[in-house]
């Protein structure tokens, strides 16, 4: 038996090298190990196929401060906050934010708060929706009075002569 470390022979059953110290019993190789576990197979079973190369898991850390073991999202508050509103609640919503004045208060102030991220979302959508409906109507208006114009002033001009 020599080391694989630093080639010195060593006697039988050491479990160190006497030369550098490193640690023999690691340094069996794979075909010496699936001989051993060949041997303590029994005789007339075939089917049996030795383990190979099983390496231990790393030891277990426990996680720091709140945070919940392998590697999920921190604990919440008892009020769950990343629930998913029921289509009832969408609609209440959306009733709620088409009211005149009292819907833009609503859906100013819950898009910026932060307590309920799906509600949050949601008005943010609204108030996008609701800035592109306004830049689209104000777009359709300059449209429909530029060409309409000429329409009207001749329209005009021929009831103008008419009194």
């Amino acid at each position: 038996m020599t080391c694989n470390h630093c080639g010195q022979s060593l006697p039988e059953g050491t479990a160190f090298c006497t030369n550098c110290g490193a640690p023999v019993a690691e340094q069996r190789t794979a075909s010496a190990d699936m001989s051993a576990q060949a041997a303590a197979a029994p005789a007339g079973d075939s089917s049996y196929v030795p383990p190979t190369g099983y390496q231990t898991p790393p030891p277990y850390h426990a996680p720091a401060g709140n945070m919940p073991p392998y590697g999920g999202m921190p604990y919440s508050s008892p009020m769950n906050q990343n629930q998913i509103p029921s289509i009832g609640t969408y609609v209440l919503w959306f009733i709620l934010s088409a009211i005149p004045i009292v819907g833009l208060i609503v859906d100013i102030v819950w898009a910026v708060d932060k307590s309920y991220p799906a509600r949050a979302n949601f008005f943010r959508a609204m108030l996008i929706l609701l800035a592109i409906q306004l830049v689209g109507s104000f777009i359709l208006s300059l449209l429909a009075g530029t060409l309409l114009f000429p329409l009207f002033a001749e329209l005009a001009e021929e009831f103008y002569y008419y009194f």
